[in-house]
């Protein structure tokens, strides 16, 4: 059994819990680290994405109207097309709503999404270690806890 003590401005707090419920509590965080470790996953592939498209955007404007792109469909598959606009783009905007921007637009778009993406992935790396500690510092009191309980069969 773990006890726990909260001091309150008014009183002090005691929570007690069994081996058991420490060891829910235990999965429960393992379980908040690996939605954690999947979100962390998820927002690198988006701004990997993002980031491919900022350098995509790029390479188009230094090649002139005319030359010969290698265009990825996805899959490992592309199509060769002919070069007609170099210094703009079109992007969806909402959904199927598509809108031709500029590329200098298009290149600060996603240099502030990238920024966002990056920003999102700290808060959940913060998120990802505070949870780490949790999920050690419980694993510490069970195994603490494991030790007491062989020490007073044994003795």
């Amino acid at each position: 059994m773990a006890e726990e003590k909260q001091a309150g401005p008014e009183q002090e707090k005691k929570v007690s819990l069994t081996g058991p419920q420490l060891m829910q509590l235990a999965s429960q965080e393992r379980q908040r680290l690996e939605q954690a470790n999947m979100r962390i996953n998820s927002l690198q592939g988006f701004r990997n994405e993002l980031a491919g498209a900022l350098d995509a955007l790029g390479e188009i404007a230094k090649n002139e109207k005319g030359n010969r792109i290698m265009v990825s469909l996805g899959a490992g598959i592309y199509v060769e097309a002919a070069l007609e606009e170099n210094t703009k783009a079109i992007a969806a905007i909402a959904g199927s709503v598509f809108k031709e921007k500029k590329s200098e637009e298009l290149v600060k778009m996603l240099g502030q999404r990238i920024e966002g993406v990056d920003r999102q992935i700290e808060e959940a790396a913060t998120e990802q270690q505070s949870i780490i500690a949790r999920v050690n510092q419980l694993e510490n009191i069970i195994r603490a806890g494991q030790q007491y309980m062989s020490e007073q069969q044994a003795g």
